[in-house]
C-alpha cells in the first residue's frame, strides 16, 4: 500500500507521491480504455449497424442516380397556337396580315396589316389597302389602281403606372391616292387593360379587346377623329369577330367609316373571311358592301 507509513520520514513521504503521479497516469490510460468498451460496445454495435444501413441506401440511390441520367427526356407537349388578337399583340415581336376580298360592289382589294414591337416600348401598326374602282370589274377594270395607307407610332403614357399604362400617346400618318397626307396626334385607351372592374369587365366578361382612339389635332387644320376597334376570339381562336368604327369630322361635317370581318381558321394561319363595310361618303347604292375572301397571317 503506498499510504500505510504516514510516519515516515520527509523524504520518503516525497518519494510516495512522486510514485504516485508518476503511475496514476498510467493506470488510467490502461483502465479506462476497459472501462469505455465495457459501457458502450452496445452503442458501437448500434452505430456501426446504422452505418451499414446508410452505405446500403447510399448504393440505392446512387444507381437510382445513374438510371436517371441514362433515361431518354420526357416528353413535353407543345404549347397551343396563339390566337388572333389585337392588331399590334398578335405575335411576340410582328406580323404581316393579309387580305384579299371581292367586294360585292363589283370591286377587290388587297389588305395589308402590319405590326412589331419595338425598342424603347414603342409599337408600330400600319394599314396598306390597295383598291380597284367600284364597278370595275364587269368593265374589265380591275387593276389596282389606288391605295390608302394609315402608319401609326405609339408609346405607353406611363408604362409603370396601371391606368397610365394602358393608354398610349399616338401619331399617325395618313396618305393615299385621292388624300392630301396629313399627321394625326392622340391618345389610344385600351380598355381591356384597364385595372379595376372596367378592365375585368372587357377581358373576362365580355372577353373583349376594346381600344379608343382619340386623335384631337390634324396637321391639314381640317378636323378630329375617334377611331374604335375591337377584337373577339371564339373556341380558342377558331372563329373571330373584329372590326372598326371611324367617327370624322371635317369641313364637309361628320361621317363615318366602319368594317366589321368575321373570320374562320381553314388550316394554320389561313382563313375564310367575310367583311361587312359601310362608307358614309359613298354614293347611296355604294355605302354598304360585302367583301368575301381569304386572310394568310405571318407571325415573327
Amino acid at each position: 500500500m503506498l499510504f500505510t507509513k504516514p510516519h515516515t520520514s520527509p523524504d520518503g513521504v516525497t518519494r510516495t507521491v512522486k510514485l504516485f503521479v508518476v503511475l496514476l497516469p498510467l493506470l488510467m490510460t490502461h483502465i479506462a480504455p476497459v472501462m469505455a468498451r465495457e459501457n458502450s460496445s452496445d452503442e458501437i454495435l448500434k452505430l456501426k449497424e446504422t452505418i451499414t444501413h446508410l452505405e446500403a441506401e447510399n448504393r440505392q440511390l446512387r444507381f437510382k442516380l445513374t438510371e436517371y441520367e441514362m433515361a431518354p427526356a420526357p416528353h413535353v407537349p407543345e404549347e397551343p397556337p396563339e390566337p388572333i388578337v389585337a392588331e399590334d399583340t398578335r405575335a411576340r415581336r410582328g406580323f404581316i396580315d393579309l387580305n384579299y376580298y371581292y367586294d360585292t360592289r363589283d370591286f377587290q382589294n388587297l389588305t395589308i396589316n402590319s405590326g412589331a414591337k419595338l425598342p424603347l416600348d414603342f409599337k408600330y401598326y400600319q394599314l396598306l389597302t390597295l383598291k380597284a374602282p367600284l364597278n370595275s370589274i364587269k368593265s374589265k377594270r380591275s387593276d389596282l389602281t389606288s391605295f390608302f395607307t394609315e402608319v401609326n407610332l405609339r408609346h405607353p403614357i406611363l408604362k409603370e403606372d396601371p391606368w397610365l399604362g394602358a393608354m398610349d400617346w399616338t401619331i399617325q400618318y395618313v396618305g393615299g391616292t385621292f388624300l392630301k397626307d396629313f399627321v394625326r396626334l392622340g391618345t389610344r385607351v385600351h380598355f381591356h387593360k384597364l385595372p379595376g372592374s372596367l378592365g375585368k369587365f372587357f377581358r373576362e366578361s365580355l372577353g373583349l379587346r376594346y381600344s379608343i382612339d382619340f386623335h384631337f389635332y390634324e396637321t391639314d387644320g381640317d378636323g378630329w377623329q375617334i377611331e374604335q376597334v375591337y377584337n373577339k376570339q371564339f373556341l380558342d381562336g377558331q372563329f373571330y369577330l373584329k372590326g372598326f368604327i371611324d367617327q370624322n369630322m371635317d369641313k364637309t361635317g361628320l361621317f363615318f367609316i366602319h368594317e366589321h370581318q368575321f373570320g374562320i381558321r381553314v388550316v394554320d394561319e389561313f382563313y375564310a373571311v367575310a367583311e361587312l363595310r359601310y362608307k358614309t361618303n359613298n354614293p347611296r347604292r355604294d355605302k354598304w358592301g360585302v367583301g368575301l375572301g381569304g386572310e394568310y397571317i405571318i407571325k415573327f
